[in-house]
């Protein structure tokens, strides 16, 4: 089989019919956004016989405008518009892409440059590229809500219990109290020289202090 040889004059023969014939499509079409910044102004077109869009993007410090082909096509699991040129050999060369979110049709080239362009819709040639409502998160249990502590008034207040006794507390308490309700006279600075060992104890007070 003979290689069909491509001469750059047929490229550019080419390019020429195909740039013209974009240009005359932009001419016979109607405009879906528009917006001008300092970088530069974008405007989408779509012509409603052949039911095509093209983007004609402008620089401020370029003579000539950059036309762009449109076709739709299916990624990130919805239709979006993919701008670029069509080659002598029947492929596609992508140059960016846009998105319809909403009102607003999202473009991103390769040259870096990013347009948002405000558009309706609700008009029938933009339906194929308005994305299913994506799935609401599934709603999480309420959380219960945190209650303040209540502060007690003083009426309310409760009456601290007594703390459970150690084991063997008790008998000494219960021993304690017993001696101090046999013994409930007041010491004497002499008792109390005799408790420190200052004096020796006497017999009776022997008697009185010994348990």
């Amino acid at each position: 089989m003979q290689a069909v040889t491509v001469t750059p004059a047929a490229i550019e023969a080419f390019q020429s019919f195909y740039l013209a014939e974009l240009d005359g499509r932009v001419q016979r079409s109607e405009v879906v956004g528009a917006i001008t910044l300092k970088k530069g102004s974008a405007a989408l077109f779509f012509e409603p016989t052949e039911g095509k869009f093209t983007l004609v993007e402008k620089m401020p410090d370029v003579e000539a405008a950059n036309v762009f082909d449109c076709v739709p096509r299916e990624q990130w699991g919805r239709t979006v518009m993919l701008f670029g040129h069509a080659t002598n050999t029947g492929g596609y060369i992508a140059s960016g892409h846009a998105t319809l979110d909403g009102n607003t049709i999202k473009i991103k080239l390769a040259s870096g440059h990013y347009y948002r362009l405000e558009v309706d819709p609700t008009l029938p040639h933009l339906q194929p590229f308005v994305s299913a409502e994506p799935l609401k998160p599934k709603e999480s249990a309420p959380r219960p809500e945190k209650k303040s502590p209540a502060r007690a008034s003083k009426n309310s207040v409760r009456p601290f219990e007594k703390p459970a006794r150690a084991p063997g507390q008790g008998q000494e308490q219960e021993s304690s109290n017993a001696y101090g309700d046999d013994e409930s006279e007041d010491l004497t600075e002499e008792d109390l020289r005799r408790l420190r060992g200052e004096l020796p104890l006497n017999t009776s007070a022997k008697k009185k202090w010994k348990r």
